[in-house]
């Protein structure tokens, strides 16, 4: 870096050129070779993704400029690429003689004007839960918030008030069907709430669940818990080539609604929608290797999961 702060709308007194320089922020081919920032220079850099772009605002300050890109459609665009980064490309609309925009870098001695990216982020409202039976007592089961940071929860049975913490055990007087729901509230205030339907035989066993809503939700840093573990019973879900490096196939023993694709830490990095198909093929030639797991869903709420490796 200069050892003065020369940066900003760097523009030759006399040019007859407008002093404006609008430029574009892009991606970085994802699919070039990985670059590094103490040899790259103008003729070896790699190539940009010009189909999404975020306008770098246009300043008239020759020097000590600032500036702020919101760079969110890019970000969105490398998660629903599978994560992959290659970093972001700085390029003026017209690049000509006398014109130039110079930037601080992150090795730059005053730390207070080097790069900075700032992330905000909504942790969706998630009443998602699980629950299993208590071997010691016949017709209890023990629900448990997937979620537990919130501050609110709201269990009921068939519309009654049955408890308010992350943690229900709840005693059944019989065999029958059940409704339990649990509402929670998010950060922001939202409220949501998730109903299971539950058939409890003679025998204080749940022989059949069915998921009425559902808005499941990741915490950061967490995979998602399944809300009904029984309902994935019999309900193998197929996956091929496994491990895989560019596709894969995957066949449900149901008609499908809804697919995703999950990494380990819970972050969902494909999400679609699907009209009854019960085999489809996906490319998975984006994703960073690894594990994850695809999960699939009917319209009645029936999910089946399984996981995969990305080479």
């Amino acid at each position: 870096p200069s050892p003065t702060p020369y940066w900003g709308n760097n523009y030759f007194p006399g040019t007859p050129l407008p002093n404006t320089n609008p430029g574009s922020v892009y991606l970085v081919d994802r699919a070039a070779a990985t670059w590094f920032e103490n040899s790259v220079n103008w003729t070896n850099s790699p190539g940009f993704e010009p189909a999404i772009s975020a306008p770098i605002p246009v300043t008239t300050t020759q020097w000590n400029g600032s500036v702020g890109v919101d760079v969110t459609n890019l970000v969105q665009e490398i998660m629903n690429g599978g994560g992959v980064n290659n970093g972001f490309y700085l390029k003026l609309d017209n690049e000509v003689h006398y014109r130039s925009q110079v930037y601080a870098t992150s090795e730059y001695p005053d730390s207070k004007l080097r790069p900075v990216l700032v992330v905000e982020y909504k942790v969706f409202c998630d009443p998602s839960f699980s629950y299993c039976m208590n071997t010691n007592s016949p017709y209890t089961l023990n629900f448990t918030a997937n979620n537990l940071s919130y501050g609110n929860y709201n269990w009921t049975v068939d519309g009654s008030y049955a408890g308010n913490g992350p943690n229900l055990a709840y005693n059944f007087p019989g065999a029958g069907s059940y409704e339990v729901c649990l509402t929670t509230v998010g950060d922001d205030g939202e409220k949501c709430s998730k109903c299971i339907k539950l058939c409890l035989n003679d025998n204080g066993k749940v022989a059949t669940v069915k998921a009425q809503a559902a808005q499941p939700a990741a915490g950061p840093g967490k995979a998602a818990k399944a809300d009904n573990p029984i309902s994935d019973l019999n309900t193998h879900l197929l996956i091929a080539p496994n491990p895989a490096n560019d596709r894969i196939s995957v066949q449900a023993p149901f008609e499908m609604y809804q697919l995703s694709i999950k990494s380990s830490f819970g972050l969902t990095v494909l999400n679609t929608k699907y009209d009854g198909q019960k085999a489809v093929e996906l490319s998975v030639s984006k994703l960073q290797p690894g594990t994850y797991v695809v999960e699939v869903s009917n319209k009645e709420g029936q999910l089946s999961r399984e996981k995969f490796t990305k080479l």
